[in-house]
Protein backbone atom coordinates (compact mmCIF):
# COMPACT_ATOMS: atom_id res chain seq x y z
CA UNK A 1 0.00 0.00 0.00
CA UNK A 2 1.36 3.42 -0.96
CA UNK A 3 2.17 5.77 1.92
CA UNK A 4 2.30 9.51 1.32
CA UNK A 5 5.58 11.34 1.79
CA UNK A 6 4.82 12.85 5.20
CA UNK A 7 3.55 9.54 6.60
CA UNK A 8 6.60 7.75 5.18
CA UNK A 9 8.90 10.28 6.85
CA UNK A 10 7.20 9.79 10.19
CA UNK A 11 7.30 6.01 9.77
CA UNK A 12 11.05 6.24 9.32
CA UNK A 13 11.37 8.36 12.48
CA UNK A 14 8.92 6.65 14.85
CA UNK A 15 10.42 3.81 16.94
CA UNK A 16 8.86 0.35 16.96
CA UNK A 17 8.15 0.33 20.70
CA UNK A 18 5.05 -0.35 22.82
CA UNK A 19 4.23 3.34 23.19
CA UNK A 20 4.02 3.79 19.42
CA UNK A 21 2.69 0.39 18.32
CA UNK A 22 -0.82 1.56 17.41
CA UNK A 23 0.32 4.72 15.64
CA UNK A 24 3.00 2.86 13.71
CA UNK A 25 0.53 0.14 12.74
CA UNK A 26 -1.82 2.75 11.24
CA UNK A 27 1.03 4.25 9.23
CA UNK A 28 2.08 0.85 7.88
CA UNK A 29 -1.51 -0.09 6.98
CA UNK A 30 -2.25 3.26 5.36
CA UNK A 31 -5.16 3.94 7.73
CA UNK A 32 -3.61 7.01 9.39
CA UNK A 33 -4.67 10.61 8.83
CA UNK A 34 -1.52 12.50 9.80
CA UNK A 35 -2.33 15.87 11.35
CA UNK A 36 1.25 16.93 12.05
CA UNK A 37 4.69 15.72 12.95
CA UNK A 38 8.06 17.28 13.69
CA UNK A 39 11.51 15.84 14.23
CA UNK A 40 12.92 18.20 16.89
CA UNK A 41 11.50 17.90 19.47
CA UNK A 42 9.85 14.70 18.27
CA UNK A 43 6.08 15.07 18.19
CA UNK A 44 3.15 13.89 16.10
CA UNK A 45 -0.63 13.60 15.99
CA UNK A 46 -2.48 11.13 13.79
CA UNK A 47 -5.94 9.63 13.60
CA UNK A 48 -6.70 5.96 13.10
CA UNK A 49 -9.42 6.19 10.45
CA UNK A 50 -10.85 2.81 11.45
CA UNK A 51 -11.52 3.73 15.07
CA UNK A 52 -11.34 7.54 15.11
CA UNK A 53 -8.76 7.43 17.91
CA UNK A 54 -6.28 10.31 17.95
CA UNK A 55 -2.71 9.40 18.92
CA UNK A 56 -0.62 12.28 20.22
CA UNK A 57 3.05 12.14 21.16
CA UNK A 58 5.04 15.08 22.44
CA UNK A 59 3.70 18.53 23.23
CA UNK A 60 0.25 18.90 21.63
CA UNK A 61 -0.63 21.67 19.19
CA UNK A 62 -3.60 23.38 20.77
CA UNK A 63 -5.44 24.26 17.56
CA UNK A 64 -5.20 20.69 16.22
CA UNK A 65 -6.51 19.10 19.41
CA UNK A 66 -9.37 21.60 19.72
CA UNK A 67 -10.44 21.09 16.10
CA UNK A 68 -10.38 17.30 16.46
CA UNK A 69 -12.36 17.48 19.70
CA UNK A 70 -15.32 19.14 17.94
CA UNK A 71 -16.03 15.99 15.94
CA UNK A 72 -14.75 13.62 18.60
CA UNK A 73 -17.39 14.80 21.05
CA UNK A 74 -20.13 13.79 18.61
CA UNK A 75 -18.58 10.50 17.53
CA UNK A 76 -17.42 9.23 20.95
CA UNK A 77 -13.77 9.11 19.89
CA UNK A 78 -10.79 8.77 22.21
CA UNK A 79 -7.39 10.40 22.48
CA UNK A 80 -4.24 8.56 23.53
CA UNK A 81 -1.23 10.63 24.56
CA UNK A 82 2.04 10.26 26.40
CA UNK A 83 2.12 10.76 30.16
CA UNK A 84 4.61 13.64 30.06
CA UNK A 85 2.04 15.93 28.44
CA UNK A 86 -1.08 14.81 30.28
CA UNK A 87 -1.43 18.21 31.96
CA UNK A 88 -1.49 20.07 28.65
CA UNK A 89 -4.07 17.68 27.22
CA UNK A 90 -6.26 17.99 30.33
CA UNK A 91 -6.29 21.76 29.87
CA UNK A 92 -7.38 21.39 26.24
CA UNK A 93 -10.11 18.84 27.00
CA UNK A 94 -12.14 20.12 29.96
CA UNK A 95 -14.95 17.75 30.88
CA UNK A 96 -13.18 14.75 29.36
CA UNK A 97 -12.29 11.85 31.62
CA UNK A 98 -8.63 10.96 32.00
CA UNK A 99 -7.37 7.41 32.44
CA UNK A 100 -3.68 6.71 33.16
CA UNK A 101 -2.69 3.47 31.45
CA UNK A 102 0.15 0.95 31.69
CA UNK A 103 1.90 -0.71 28.75
CA UNK A 104 3.26 -4.23 29.27
CA UNK A 105 5.73 -6.46 27.41
CA UNK A 106 6.05 -10.20 27.82
CA UNK A 107 9.09 -10.97 29.96
CA UNK A 108 9.69 -14.47 28.52
CA UNK A 109 7.59 -17.31 27.16
CA UNK A 110 3.88 -16.95 27.79
CA UNK A 111 2.75 -18.74 30.95
CA UNK A 112 0.60 -21.84 30.45
CA UNK A 113 -3.05 -20.78 30.82
CA UNK A 114 -4.45 -24.07 32.10
CA UNK A 115 -6.82 -26.52 30.45
CA UNK A 116 -9.67 -25.39 28.25
CA UNK A 117 -10.82 -25.44 24.65
CA UNK A 118 -9.76 -22.71 22.23
CA UNK A 119 -10.46 -22.12 18.54
CA UNK A 120 -9.79 -19.61 15.79
CA UNK A 121 -12.69 -17.68 14.27
CA UNK A 122 -12.78 -15.41 11.24
CA UNK A 123 -14.51 -12.05 11.30
CA UNK A 124 -17.34 -13.62 9.31
CA UNK A 125 -17.69 -16.18 12.11
CA UNK A 126 -17.77 -13.38 14.69
CA UNK A 127 -20.80 -11.89 12.93
CA UNK A 128 -22.82 -14.99 13.83
CA UNK A 129 -21.67 -15.48 17.46
CA UNK A 130 -24.11 -14.53 20.18
CA UNK A 131 -22.74 -11.43 21.96
CA UNK A 132 -23.66 -7.80 22.70
CA UNK A 133 -23.44 -5.67 19.55
CA UNK A 134 -21.02 -3.26 21.22
CA UNK A 135 -18.56 -6.13 21.74
CA UNK A 136 -19.06 -7.40 18.19
CA UNK A 137 -18.46 -3.95 16.72
CA UNK A 138 -15.29 -3.52 18.79
CA UNK A 139 -13.91 -6.83 17.51
CA UNK A 140 -14.88 -6.22 13.88
CA UNK A 141 -13.24 -2.81 13.88
CA UNK A 142 -10.25 -3.75 16.01
CA UNK A 143 -9.07 -7.08 14.60
CA UNK A 144 -6.58 -5.85 12.03
CA UNK A 145 -5.45 -9.29 10.82
CA UNK A 146 -8.96 -10.65 10.31
CA UNK A 147 -9.01 -13.48 12.82
CA UNK A 148 -9.81 -13.97 16.47
CA UNK A 149 -8.59 -16.46 19.09
CA UNK A 150 -11.48 -17.66 21.23
CA UNK A 151 -11.89 -19.55 24.47
CA UNK A 152 -14.97 -21.76 24.65
CA UNK A 153 -17.34 -22.71 27.42
CA UNK A 154 -19.48 -25.73 26.54
CA UNK A 155 -18.77 -25.06 22.88
CA UNK A 156 -19.71 -21.39 23.02
CA UNK A 157 -17.11 -18.68 22.27
CA UNK A 158 -16.99 -16.46 25.35
CA UNK A 159 -13.61 -14.71 25.26
CA UNK A 160 -12.08 -13.10 22.18
CA UNK A 161 -8.45 -12.09 21.61
CA UNK A 162 -7.24 -10.31 18.50
CA UNK A 163 -4.36 -8.22 17.19
CA UNK A 164 -5.48 -4.61 17.43
CA UNK A 165 -2.27 -3.32 15.83
CA UNK A 166 0.66 -4.95 14.05
CA UNK A 167 4.11 -3.55 13.27
CA UNK A 168 7.28 -5.20 12.03
CA UNK A 169 8.15 -6.57 15.48
CA UNK A 170 5.12 -6.06 17.75
CA UNK A 171 1.40 -6.57 17.99
CA UNK A 172 -1.07 -5.02 20.40
CA UNK A 173 -3.49 -7.35 22.17
CA UNK A 174 -7.20 -6.60 22.17
CA UNK A 175 -9.40 -8.79 24.33
CA UNK A 176 -13.07 -9.00 25.30
CA UNK A 177 -14.71 -11.54 27.60
CA UNK A 178 -18.48 -11.77 27.84
CA UNK A 179 -20.15 -10.89 31.13
CA UNK A 180 -20.83 -14.00 33.17
CA UNK A 181 -17.72 -15.77 31.94
CA UNK A 182 -15.02 -13.62 33.52
CA UNK A 183 -12.56 -14.74 36.20
CA UNK A 184 -12.68 -18.28 34.83
CA UNK A 185 -9.39 -18.23 32.90
CA UNK A 186 -11.00 -17.63 29.49
CA UNK A 187 -9.10 -14.41 28.76
CA UNK A 188 -5.79 -16.10 29.60
CA UNK A 189 -6.57 -19.04 27.29
CA UNK A 190 -7.61 -16.87 24.35
CA UNK A 191 -4.61 -14.57 24.79
CA UNK A 192 -2.18 -17.49 25.09
CA UNK A 193 -3.41 -18.93 21.79
CA UNK A 194 -2.95 -15.59 20.03
CA UNK A 195 0.46 -14.94 21.61
CA UNK A 196 1.82 -18.39 20.74
CA UNK A 197 0.73 -18.05 17.13
CA UNK A 198 2.00 -14.50 16.65
CA UNK A 199 5.28 -15.31 18.40
CA UNK A 200 5.86 -18.05 15.83
CA UNK A 201 5.58 -15.29 13.23
CA UNK A 202 8.27 -13.26 15.02
CA UNK A 203 5.88 -10.77 16.61
CA UNK A 204 6.06 -9.89 20.33
CA UNK A 205 2.90 -8.92 22.23
CA UNK A 206 2.11 -5.58 23.82
CA UNK A 207 -0.62 -5.41 26.47
CA UNK A 208 -2.18 -2.08 27.44
CA UNK A 209 -4.57 -1.53 30.34
CA UNK A 210 -5.87 1.54 32.13
CA UNK A 211 -4.80 1.53 35.76
CA UNK A 212 -8.34 1.10 37.04
CA UNK A 213 -8.85 -2.11 35.03
CA UNK A 214 -7.40 -4.38 37.69
CA UNK A 215 -8.81 -7.52 36.04
CA UNK A 216 -6.92 -6.86 32.79
CA UNK A 217 -3.71 -6.10 34.65
CA UNK A 218 -3.97 -9.35 36.62
CA UNK A 219 -4.47 -11.37 33.45
CA UNK A 220 -1.40 -9.73 31.92
CA UNK A 221 0.70 -10.48 35.01
CA UNK A 222 -0.45 -14.11 35.15
CA UNK A 223 0.60 -14.55 31.52
CA UNK A 224 4.07 -13.20 32.33
CA UNK A 225 3.83 -9.57 31.22
CA UNK A 226 5.78 -6.80 32.93
CA UNK A 227 5.16 -3.01 32.79
CA UNK A 228 7.53 -1.12 30.50
CA UNK A 229 5.86 2.23 29.81
CA UNK A 230 2.77 4.35 30.38
CA UNK A 231 0.37 6.54 28.45
CA UNK A 232 -2.93 8.28 29.02
CA UNK A 233 -6.40 7.92 27.52
CA UNK A 234 -8.98 10.68 27.27
CA UNK A 235 -12.67 9.97 26.65
CA UNK A 236 -15.94 11.78 27.15
CA UNK A 237 -18.08 10.59 30.06
CA UNK A 238 -20.78 8.05 29.16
Amino acid sequence: MKIDADAAALLAAIPDTPRHVEARSCLIAGTADLLYWQDQPFAYALINRNTGTLFVHGAPRDEVILEWAKDAAKLEMELVGDEAHAGALKALLPGWEYYPAILFRLAGAVAAPGEGETVWLSLNDIRTVKMPEVVRDEILVGAVDGRVACSLEKGRPVSFCYAGAITEALFDIGIDTLAGFRRKGHARRAAALMISDMSARGLAPVWGAVEENIASIRVAEKLGFEPVDSCNVFALPD
